[in-house]
């Protein structure tokens, strides 16, 4: 069709499996590509970082220090409940390091919003 598609790694078919369903597919101008329901990557913008990622719960938060002023930190679980809140001055030295050793393993949300933005990072947590 003179597109551009981009691969689904689910899909098999073959001569004993002739179609997919449950599979939807968006067209745009230049190209054709999957739809996706989860969540491919947290990360709407580079002006913040999360490291080590994985971690024991210790990590530090790194921003582009040309961001002034101050930012809400919201940390929720995989099924939504929010278990860690504070408020961070984002100043000159451009990271800030946190403890959520105290959290079971698992995977976390990281939501930082500054002023009208807002930047998600996801954070594994490993003991």
């Amino acid at each position: 069709m003179g597109l551009n598609s981009t691969a689904w790694g689910s899909i098999t078919i073959n001569p004993l499996i002739t179609s997919v369903n449950g599979i939807d597919f968006k067209q745009t101008s230049t190209a054709i590509k999957p739809n996706t329901s989860g969540i491919a990557s947290v990360a709407s913008s580079q002006s913040f970082t999360i490291f080590p990622n994985p971690s024991n719960g210790e990590f530090t938060i790194q921003w582009d220090n040309s961001i002034p002023g101050n930012a809400i930190v919201d940390v929720t679980n995989i099924t939504g409940q929010h278990v860690y809140n504070t408020a961070l001055n984002l100043d000159a030295s451009g990271r800030k390091e946190l403890n959520l050793s105290q959290l079971e393993p698992g995977i976390y949300f990281i939501n930082i919003t500054s002023g009208n933005n807002r930047y998600y990072q996801k954070l594994m947590i490993q003991k």
